[in-house]
């Protein structure tokens, strides 16, 4: 249970990361019209099903911003996160980015799929690995970046510790 709890730890740690970049670097570009956001997100029982990010304009109505969907598997552990873009002039959603989680004991691998817009679809962009000692504590990180010319992963950077990370 400590694993589950620690693995989804790291899981929202990382999707709030992202989410928080993508938010930085778009206040950055915002100096005279500062963005407020609304969330709401939606429970499937203990579990989010859905996270929404509004944007809030000064008439105080909101506009679609970003959409995270997640599915579990039965242990409970994350399966896969999906995040879209709202597209005003279609007024539809934009399928993103795709994380994909798979986990082996105390190690969790995630595979993060982008969109590429030249190709019409979904392409392989990064992998992460994560593992812990029998105290949860992270021992070790791995991220690759994906080589589309030799049609691999090759390790971007990597932390292996020997004692626990506080």
């Amino acid at each position: 249970m400590k694993t589950t709890s620690f693995i989804t730890a790291i899981i929202v740690v990382l999707s709030l990361l992202a989410t928080n970049n993508s938010l930085a670097a778009n206040r950055e570009g915002q100096t005279e019209n500062k963005a407020k956001y609304a969330y709401d997100t939606q429970m499937n029982g203990d579990r989010i099903s859905t996270h929404t990010i509004f944007k809030v304009t000064e008439q105080k109505t909101l506009i679609p911003y970003i959409k995270h969907e997640f599915a579990y598997y039965d242990d409970g552990n994350v399966s896969n996160k999906k995040t879209s873009y709202w597209i005003p002039d279609l007024k539809e959603w934009k399928e993103v980015a795709v994380y994909e989680y798979q986990y082996l004991g105390n190690t969790c691998n995630i595979e993060l799929s982008v969109w590429n817009a030249k190709k019409q679809e979904m392409e392989k962009s990064r992998k992460y690995i994560y593992s812990t000692d029998s105290q949860n504590n992270l021992t070790m990180s791995v991220s690759f970046d994906w080589d589309n010319d030799n049609n691999n992963w090759q390790v971007e950077g990597e932390m292996l510790e020997t004692e626990p990370i506080a």
